[in-house]
């Protein structure tokens, strides 16, 4: 089984276990206290940067597949979007299936970062739509149908048996530097020799972008026609078969409507997003209003103080040149 880990900034950097339950709350919180069964040797590529995306066997029947840098919902105080990443960890028996979705995630980059994006919402705490990115997960068991030649860095993925099956580094001078190059390796705990072998480089990576249709069937189609039902609206007079192009057809509209879908709940998360940040100013001013309201009460009470005892005062002086007169009416009696 497939297991998924992912970093996020909610509050701070953390590293999270996803179960791929709907509308799954992100509080299991990997550390070393409860690893939620990731290899130790696999949280470096959370721990340091120098990797955009990694396919690799780690040892010990465990495979890796790392995406990082993927721009959140989420922005910092310059309105920059917040990065974050995902981690796959399986088995040697999911290796087929690993090699597929690494396959298809290099060559559709950037419909992966939008598709992973926008399965984080904040309401009650941070949430992820787990069942839909476990259901990514699982579309791969059947691999994918390639319709036209792989670039060599992804047809070489299925022909190692272990090592470094594919890295894309961050900077375009891995390879070419050796102080950069040294530095990823040691980090990643990487060998140098193999890196360079698998790695294929940041502009190379998004230049071949979509450069081959990959379809990803979960469950054969059947060549044969599908026959009408018969609950059917149709009449047995009227009634024809569906054919593959109808299926094709319907899978189509099916898929633009899922890509509206996806449009308009990031447009909905967006905005309760807003008024999610609208309602902590507003609270905010009223604590602020709250405070300068008591400040202002004490002053006036302070002041009111202050003025007593002047007016105390003021009647002090002006009884003194009366008391002076009585004295001296006295002293000539």
């Amino acid at each position: 089984m497939i297991r998924i880990y992912c970093q996020y900034s909610y509050g701070g950097f953390n590293t999270f276990f996803i179960e791929g339950a709907e509308n799954e709350a992100m509080d299991k919180k990997v550390n070393k206290n409860n690893t939620f069964g990731r290899p130790d040797n696999a949280k470096c590529f959370f721990q340091y940067g120098g990797c955009k995306m990694a396919y690799c066997d780690l040892g010990n029947s465990k495979l890796t597949l790392v995406i990082r840098e993927i721009p959140s919902i989420h922005k910092d105080g310059d309105g920059r979007s917040i990065p974050c990443a995902v981690q796959f960890i399986g088995d040697t028996k999911d290796r087929s299936q690993m090699d597929a979705m690494a396959i298809y995630i290099a060559n559709n980059i950037n419909a992966f970062e939008d598709f992973f994006a926008n399965l984080f919402y904040v309401r009650n705490g941070l949430h992820i739509e787990g069942e839909r990115l476990s259901a990514f997960v699982n579309q791969f068991k059947n691999g994918v149908q390639i319709e036209g030649r792989l670039p060599a860095a992804l047809s070489n993925i299925e022909k190692k048996d272990s090592g470094i099956f594919l890295f894309v580094p961050l900077s375009p001078n891995f390879g070419h530097d050796s102080i950069v190059t040294d530095n990823v390796c040691r980090e990643l705990s990487m060998d140098k020799q193999e890196a360079r072998k698998a790695c294929l480089s940041p502009t190379e990576f998004y230049k071949m972008q979509q450069s081959v249709q990959l379809t990803v069937s979960p469950t054969p189609v059947p060549s044969r026609a599908y026959p009408v039902l018969s609950d059917s609206p149709y009449t047995a007079s009227t009634s024809k078969s569906i054919t593959i192009d109808d299926v094709e057809q319907l899978k189509g509209k099916i898929h633009e409507l899922e890509s509206d879908k996806a449009k308009l709940l990031r447009e909905f998360r967006i905005l309760a997003e807003e008024l999610e940040t609208r309602k902590m100013t507003i609270s905010k001013y009223k604590k602020i209003i709250y405070a300068l309201a008591g400040a202002s009460a004490i002053l006036l009470f302070a002041l009111g103080i202050v003025g007593n005892c002047s007016y105390e005062k003021k009647n002090e002086k002006k009884q003194t040149p009366v008391e002076n007169v009585i004295q001296t009416d006295q002293k000539i009696d």
